[in-house]
């Protein structure tokens, strides 16, 4: 048997130091030499090659290009290579800068988890400093590139800028690699000894040297909050299965449109637990608001829709024997060739079109299989479902609609006990089968309560599906604590009567715990699987009428869904993120009011509610970051407050336990002298987005708008996709109905991606369109190109 006797350590530190100082000779005579220029090979000649990576490389013009490397929340190792085959002879020299924003450490010695280098020949060379330039000696066939690496593929990618060398360098990023550190490259070696072309995660660990991004973990650790989990299987209960097409074709009770017995209106007036003491429509006791400069309105481009789902629409379902309901919260889903809005208590299903699929508009009592809201025969009173949130998930092929309740007898008057509605399709058709699955979330047993579960929203990562909601005492309204429900994806694939399903309460204490907002991962986009899978959420301060700060929630280990005993944990971390001020009311333009005339004395023009406070209006994650929009006060660049909306884009990690976050974005739209209402965001995997909102003030009548968004860039106008026809005109705006002259406005609006990448928004505004007496509002729909 023959032996290899191992070289001593120091003889593989010297050559590999001779390598470096090789290399770095070569790129000090290099300004001798006769190069090539970086145009011989620009990125549309490279290959990029994956290994559990999502990088993708960017042309910048003629000045060169950028990739990107992974970010796919994986947790384990994975490169972006850029590879090209030289035809001839050559020396190519390319100038470069790296950095990420990752402030991550992937082991206990502070080591990056992040690194770039050089590809010739197979053969991997880490950069050693984190600018400078790039030196190849080719022959006829050989080839050369680039490689970005990541040892967790979370936090942020690194990225690598390359451009010709008589082009200026741009400047090292804040978080760029320090050259001390780096410097340990040059007498170690990074290659796992049997795969040359592809480091390990030990050895990349090991060949960065010492602390290169200074993140304290014992810091972090010590802003953690945790809280428990515990199983509420069989709580969450299937009751019955129900076809909507089959359902939108039967008449339940032959009444004369509107004309029936029983009231006409239902009250949807929870408010947040900790509204403004001050007046909110007075500018002189209104705190400080941000100035910011407000964006010009133009007509949409690119942008194609088809009204939507309008109060007639949801008054009518159910053969009439439904309330009047004022403010609608549009939500759609869309998928398969079908687009899935629901409002208030009322559904329709499209084609991609726009032509309704269902024959008639459905209510969800009907979806749900429960009473008839009103039965206009008797008057009696049924179930009130509220509160709409619709979802497709590309993981299952399933849609959701997710409704509460509080419940009522037949006279309409309130009860201590309420419930949660969820209905899941049986298969990727909307019209089809639907599982109807209902929980009982009176909890009388707990602190605070009997309660119910208000504004109900809905989130996904690959193993469950995530449920939060406020929790108010049912005899006072008064808020007590944050619900979380996890639901098992396998059980609800399996149609499973008592999916498991787990709980975690917050009770309130520092202000976040107020719209714990799930996050939504749009198709095509990579889940968090790191630590067993995490699903992020989000929520602002309610405490307070202003802050700058947000809270980032982390359901860590949601892989265990799947098994017997789940074993998940909640944190908290409350990160910077920018100043967010309650938003206001805002003005409407005159305009004929055909209900508001007929009242004694004539009813005013009303202001229209800009949001009662500033909670988290959508959340999204993808491309390992969070994209989130909130409702704000600003002033306009005359010193007018105005009602806008605020992003923020979060780089989160979750790392050896510990839940981090950084903000990487943040910023405001308004428009000047107008409001710009409910903004919620969609982004796709791409990293191309939207964020749509309802625009109203002296100056448009409430209209759709949307305003282009990416990852490191916003629209610079923002583009109206449906003009408004008339001022808001509703119930809820007049005294007569129990109004204050500020009519409600749409809780949220909505906006999702494609299977195929398009984006889709949905926002209320005031329609040329069939009204009834009591209200004019209707919802739009629109496809935009990325």
């Amino acid at each position: 048997m023959c032996t290899r006797r191992a070289r001593p350590r120091t003889a593989k530190r010297a050559r590999w130091l001779y390598v470096t100082l090789g290399a770095s000779l070569a790129v000090a005579c290099s300004t001798g030499m006769r190069a090539n220029p970086i145009g011989l090979y620009a990125a549309s000649e490279f290959t990029l090659v994956n290994d559990n990576s999502d990088g993708a490389v960017a042309e910048n013009g003629v000045s060169g290009f950028t990739l990107t490397g992974g970010n796919n929340g994986t947790g384990l190792p994975g490169a972006s290579d850029l590879v090209a085959t030289v035809a001839q002879v050559m020396v190519l020299r390319y100038r470069f800068t790296f950095s990420t924003l990752d402030s991550g450490v992937c082991d206990g010695l502070g080591n990056p988890c992040d690194m770039a280098g050089t590809l010739e020949g197979g053969v991997f060379s880490p950069l050693t400093t984190p600018s400078g330039i790039a030196v190849f000696s080719l022959q006829p066939g050989e080839t050369f590139g680039f490689r970005v690496a990541t040892l967790d593929n979370q936090g942020e990618p690194g990225i690598l800028k390359l451009s010709d060398p008589g082009q200026a360098a741009p400047e090292p990023g804040s978080f760029g690699l320090a050259l001390t550190a780096l410097g340990a490259l040059a007498v170690l070696r990074v290659m796992h000894p049997r795969h040359r072309t592809r480091p390990t995660p030990q050895a990349m660990a090991a060949v960065i040297g010492a602390v290169l991004f200074s993140v304290g973990a014992g810091d972090l650790v010590a802003q953690n909050q945790f809280y428990p989990t515990s199983s509420v299987t069989g709580q969450l209960k299937r009751t019955t299965v129900t076809n909507a097409a089959r359902l939108a074709t039967q008449r339940a009770f032959a009444i004369s449109r509107l004309q029936a017995a029983g009231p006409e209106t239902k009250p949807n007036w929870i408010r947040p637990p900790h509204p403004p003491t001050a007046q909110r429509f007075s500018a002189l006791v209104s705190p400080q608001a941000t100035t910011i400069q407000t964006l010009p309105v133009t007509p949409a481009t690119g942008a194609s829709g088809f009204a939507g789902l309008t109060h007639l629409d949801q008054r009518l379902a159910n053969n009439g024997n439904q309330f009047s309901v004022e403010p609608p919260n549009p939500s759609i889903a869309v998928a398969n060739g079908y687009v899935l809005e629901g409002v208030n208590n009322a559904i329709q299903v499209y084609t991609v079109s726009g032509a309704p699929v269902l024959a008639t508009t459905l209510a969800t009592n009907q979806l749900f299989g429960v009473t008839p809201a009103i039965n206009r025969s008797t008057g009696f009173n049924g179930v009130y479902p509220t509160d709409m949130r619709v979802l497709y998930d590309q993981g299952l092929n399933r849609w959701f609609v997710l409704q509460r309740a509080q419940d009522n007898d037949i006279a309409g008057n309130e009860l201590n006990s309420s419930h949660l509605y969820l209905a899941v399709s049986r298969t990727g058709d909307p019209t089809g089968d639907y599982n109807i699955y209902t929980m009982d979330t009176t909890s009388p047993r707990r602190f605070g309560c009997p309660c119910l579960s208000d504004f109900p929203q809905i989130g996904a990562d690959r193993y469950g599906v995530y449920i939060s909601s406020n929790q108010y005492n049912t005899a006072f309204l008064r808020f007590v604590s944050v619900s979380i429900l996890a639901i098992s994806k396998a059980d609800l694939a399996v149609d499973s009567v008592t999916p498991t399903t787990y709980e975690a309460v917050i009770s309130s204490s520092r202000g976040y715990e107020f719209t714990v907002r799930p996050a939504i991962t749009p198709p095509g986009a990579n889940y968090f699987l790191a630590s067993g899978g995490v699903e992020f959420f989000l929520s602002s301060n309610f405490f307070s009428s202003s802050d700058s700060s947000v809270a980032v929630w982390a359901l860590t280990n949601t892989a265990s869904l799947a098994t017997p005993l789940p074993n998940l944990t909640l944190i908290e971390m409350v990160v910077p993120a920018i100043p967010y001020i309650y938003p206001d009311v805002v003005r409407q333009r005159p305009g004929p009011l055909v209900y508001g005339s007929t009242l004694v004395p004539r009813g005013q023009l009303a202001f229209i509610d800009g949001g009662l406070d500033s909670r988290i209006q959508s959340l999204v994650y993808a491309g390992g970051r969070l994209y989130a929009t909130l409702a704000v006060r600003v002033a306009d660049e005359n010193g007018r407050l105005q009602v806008g909306g605020a992003y923020i884009i979060l780089s989160p990690t979750f790392r050896n336990g510990v839940l981090g976050a950084t903000l990487l974005r943040g910023g405001y739209l308004a428009i000047k002298n107008n409001g710009l209402l409910r903004p919620s965001i969609a982004v796709n995997a791409q990293g191309q987005g939207a964020v749509v909102f309802t625009v109203a003030g002296p100056d448009y009548y409430p209209s759709v708008g949307f305003v282009p968004i990416t990852t490191s860039s916003t629209g610079t106008a923002v583009q109206i996709v449906a003009a408004g026809a008339g001022p808001e005109d509703g119930f809820t705006g007049y005294p007569d109905r129990g109004g204050l002259g500020i009519a409600r406005w749409g809780d949220l609006s909505d906006a999702v991606v494609a299977p195929d990448g398009s984006l889709w928004i949905t926002s209320e505004y005031i329609p040329s369109a069939p009204r009834t007496e009591l209200a004019n509002w209707g919802t739009y729909i629109a496809r935009l190109k990325p």
